[in-house]
């Protein structure tokens, strides 16, 4: 069943009336399957990378499909990729020109 409100008036006042979806036992169930999903989400750690590219350097977040950042020196990209991993209280993981890892830092709570 919709959402949906009437208009009742009864003299001059006016009341609004709702009728709403009835709560059942399995949207609960939906519901709590769902808040266990969202936890074992929160869980997962954020790592933000500082990779080789070319001649450029790039910033990438674990969770992200593009690039969070793309900038010509390595100190540069390195200081924003600690900047925010210091913010969002996650990794960071700094690569090497072939591709090693040089540092690994954590500042999760």
């Amino acid at each position: 069943m919709n959402k949906r409100s009437t208009n009742i008036t009864k003299g001059a006042k006016k009341a609004t009336v709702r009728v709403t979806k009835k709560i059942t036992s399995s949207t609960v169930k939906k519901k709590s399957v769902l808040s266990k999903k969202r936890t074992t989400t929160l869980t997962h750690r954020i790592i933000h990378y500082v990779l080789p590219l070319g001649n450029g350097w790039v910033v990438k977040n674990s969770a992200a499909n593009n690039f969070t950042f793309i900038t010509d020196s390595k100190k540069e990209a390195v200081s924003m990729a600690r900047s925010i991993a210091q913010v969002k209280h996650s990794e960071l993981v700094v690569h090497r020109k072939n591709g090693s890892i040089e540092v690994k830092e954590s500042y999760a709570q």
